[in-house]
């Protein structure tokens, strides 16, 4: 199954192109990118339950990002990326949210990963659908 694809897996960043039909390919590099940090995926982070330990890399938590942009978001927590890359401009933050099929209302705290999976996977499947299965 599809949401079942990780990182690493050659099919990531085919299914994360069809998600993401905007973006120019030709003259930008695109990361695969982590929305919740891999490193942070483990025992020292005491806001994580140990059930998702195991999820770090499919695609609910997979988004592509341009490479610099990437390298400047090193590991850090996805709510705070978010203040910092657009100076807390909740508008724009509801923008970037509602492109990378995210719900705008949630949080995007280690308290939420449970609920940010459910609403992310549900979003992707609809987007794949309407992309691959499109009606006649």
């Amino acid at each position: 199954m599809v949401l079942y694809s990780q990182y690493g897996n050659s099919q990531v960043f085919p299914i994360l192109q069809i998600l993401y039909l905007n973006l120019n390919y030709k003259t930008t590099t695109f990361h695969i990118d982590h929305i919740y940090p891999k490193s942070k995926f483990n025992e020292k982070n005491k806001k994580l339950d140990k059930d998702f330990y195991k999820w770090r890399d499919y695609l609910f938590n997979l988004q592509l990002l341009e490479g610099a942009e990437n390298i400047a978001k090193k590991d850090k927590d996805p709510e705070v990326w978010l203040k910092e890359e657009y100076k807390d401009n909740q508008q724009a933050i509801e923008e970037y949210k509602k492109r990378n099929y995210i719900d705008p209302t949630l949080k995007l705290e280690w308290e939420n990963i449970k609920e940010f999976r459910e609403k992310r996977e549900e979003a992707i499947i609809e987007k794949l659908k309407e992309v691959l299965l499109p009606k006649s």
